[in-house]
C-alpha cells in the first residue's frame, strides 16, 4: 500500500514495526573514550603477529584493528619512562635518565592518560579525569616506580595504579546508581529514534491521503493508528524509564586458554580489571583508564619470574627453550586477555566510542626494536611496517582527542603518524 501511495519505490522494500526502530540512527562515531593497555612481553616471532598467528584471538575484530610494525625504541624501556620510548609512559624525564626531553611547558611533565583525560572530563564531567587499574600488587614498594607505575606529576610523585577493585567498583556504584536485577532495562536512545521515525512516516500518510479514494484513506488511517499506537507505548515505556543503569555484576565467562606458566590468580584479576575498566566507561566515572597487564616477578610472591626469563644472570645467557616457551605462554595469554577487553567494551556499549591502544614493553628476548602496537577504533586500519626509528604515539593519542597544543608533547625529534 505504501508504494501505492507513493511512499516508497518499487523495488524498495515495505518497512515493518520492527524495522522502523533501526532508521535514522546512523551518526559520527565520536570515540570520546581512551583505553591504554600495558603489557610486558609480546610477539617474540615477527612472522606470527598476525590473525592467523599470535593475535588470532583477534580475529573478530581483525577489520577495526591496525597492527603496526617495525617501530624502534631508543633508551630503555617503558619502566624507565623514557618520553621517546613508543611506550606511553610519560613526556617527562626521569632523574635516572637525562638524555631525554621533556614534554614542554603545557603540559607540566603529565603523562598522555593524565592529559587525555582532564582534556575529556572538561566535556563529559567524567567524575575522574583517568583510571589507571594494576594487575597485582607487590610487596616491595620499590617496584612501584618501575613495572607498575604509568605516569608521574614530576620526577620524585609517581602516581600509583588501584589495586583495590572491589573499592573502584563501588566508588563507581556511587558515583552513578545501578539498577537491580528485577529492574526492566529501557533503551531510551533507540525508542526515542523510532519515534521520530514513526512521526515523520505519519506526516507522509496524511499527505497522500489528499484526493485518494475511500478505500485507500482507510486503509491509510487504519496504518496510521497502528503507527500511533507504537508511539504511544514507546514515549509511555520512555516516562517510565529507570534513572540508573542496568549491567552486569560479573565479568563475563573466559573462553580461552592458559598456559600453565600463568597463576589462575592473574585469569580472574584481569577480568576483573577489564569488567572495572568497562563499567567505570559505561557510567561516565572516567574517559580514560590504563590497564596494566604486568607480572614481572622480581621474586614477589606467587608471580613467577617473567621478567628474569628474558635476560637470565643479567645478560650471562639468552633465554633458554623453557624459558622462552614459558614467556610466549605469557603473551597468548595477555593478547587473550585483550580479547576479552574487547568483548567486554561491545557488552557494555562503549566499544564504538572508545579507541583502545595496545603495546607491550619489549620483546621476550629484553629487545625494545620493532615492538608493535595494536590499536582499535584508530583512523588507521590493517597491518603496516614503519620505517621510522622514533614515533610517538603520544602525539597521536593528543590529536585524535584534540587536544590543543599537541605538538608541544613528547620529544623534538619524535612525531606521530603511528596510527594515522
Amino acid at each position: 500500500m505504501l508504494r501505492a501511495l507513493g511512499l516508497l519505490g518499487a523495488g524498495a522494500a515495505l518497512p515493518s514495526l520492527g524495522m522502523l526502530g533501526g532508521l535514522g540512527r546512523a551518526r559520527a562515531q565520536t570515540r570520546q573514550n581512551l583505553v591504554i593497555v600495558r603489557t610486558l612481553f609480546d610477539f617474540r616471532r615477527n612472522e606470527r603477529t598476525s590473525f592467523s598467528g599470535d593475535l588470532a584471538p583477534l580475529a573478530p575484530w581483525s577489520s577495526e584493528l591496525a597492527v603496526i610494525q617495525g617501530l624502534s625504541a631508543n633508551g630503555d624501556g617503558s619502566e624507565y619512562h623514557n618520553g621517546k620510548q613508543i611506550r606511553f609512559a610519560t613526556s617527562c624525564t626521569p632523574t635516572n635518565r637525562t638524555n631525554r626531553t621533556t614534554g614542554g611547558g603545557h603540559f607540566d611533565g603529565k603523562s598522555v592518560d593524565v592529559v587525555v583525560g582532564e582534556h575529556l572530563q572538561t566535556m563529559s564531567a567524567s567524575r575522574h579525569p583517568y583510571l589507571v587499574l594494576g594487575a597485582y600488587p607487590y610487596s616491595d614498594s620499590s617496584l612501584h616506580a618501575t613495572f607498575e607505575t604509568i605516569s608521574f606529576l614530576n620526577k620524585n610523585q609517581y602516581i600509583r595504579p588501584q589495586y583495590d577493585l572491589d573499592d573502584v567498583r563501588t566508588q563507581v556504584g556511587m558515583h552513578a546508581p545501578f539498577c537491580g536485577s528485577a529492574v526492566e532495562a529501557v533503551d531510551v536512545d533507540a525508542l526515542e529514534n523510532e519515534n521520530r521515525v514513526l512521526e515523520a512516516v505519519m506526516m507522509d500518510l496524511q499527505r497522500s491521503r489528499v484526493g485518494r479514494s475511500d478505500e485507500v484513506r482507510a486503509q491509510t488511517e487504519n496504518l496510521e493508528r497502528q503507527f500511533e499506537a507504537r508511539r504511544t507505548e514507546n514515549s509511555r515505556r520512555i516516562g517510565g524509564a529507570p534513572m540508573c543503569l542496568s549491567v552486569r555484576d560479573a565479568p563475563l565467562a573466559h573462553a580461552y586458554s592458559r598456559h600453565s606458566i600463568v597463576s589462575a590468580d592473574f585469569d580472574n584479576r584481569v577480568r576483573q580489571m577489564n569488567y572495572t575498566a568497562a563499567l567505570s566507561l559505561r557510567s561516565n566515572f572516567s574517559n580514560v583508564i590504563t590497564l596494566n597487564y604486568n607480572f614481572s616477578g622480581h621474586g614477589q610472591s606467587r608471580v613467577p619470574a617473567f621478567h628474569e626469563m628474558t635476560h637470565p644472570g643479567g645478560f650471562s645467557r639468552p633465554p633458554s627453550s623453557a624459558e622462552l616457551e614459558n614467556l610466549d605462554g605469557l603473551s597468548a595469554f595477555q593478547v587473550q586477555m585483550f580479547a576479552h577487553l574487547l568483548r567486554e567494551l561491545s557488552d557494555f556499549g562503549v566499544l564504538e566510542d572508545t579507541l583502545v591502544v595496545y603495546s607491550p614493553h619489549e620483546r621476550p628476548v629484553h629487545d625494545h626494536v620493532d615492538v608493535p602496537i595494536l590499536a582499535y577504533g584508530a583512523s588507521r586500519r590493517g597491518s603496516h611496517t614503519s620505517r621510522r626509528r622514533v614515533q610517538d604515539v603520544n602525539k597521536d593519542l593528543l590529536e585524535h582527542f584534540s587536544v590543543p597544543n599537541a605538538n608541544d608533547f613528547g620529544g623534538e625529534t619524535s612525531e606521530g603518524g603511528v596510527l594515522r
